[in-house]
């Protein structure tokens, strides 16, 4: 008897475990060329909100069409 495979932990509702999706796949990566100076200017508190911001505006964007964050790496090296 064949079991269906559980879903991804973390996954959204709604999400299908590997093997059910076929179609096109949508990569996007985002980087914040740069992002050290302002950080000096703003100071830390400011720079990293920046960042949030920035980071917030790209899953406004994902969420828009219905995709999701694999993964965030943090500045500075891999979470």
């Amino acid at each position: 008897m064949e079991t269906e495979p559980a879903t991804p932990p973390g996954a959204p509702p709604g999400v299908q475990p590997p093997g059910h999706h076929r179609g096109l796949v949508t990569l996007l990566f985002s980087d914040v060329v740069g992002s050290t100076a302002p950080k000096q200017a703003l100071g830390d508190r400011a720079g990293v909100a920046l960042l949030k911001q920035h980071h917030e505006q790209i899953r406004h964007v994902l969420q828009h069409f219905a995709g999701g964050e694999a993964m965030e790496r943090k500045e500075g090296g891999a979470q």
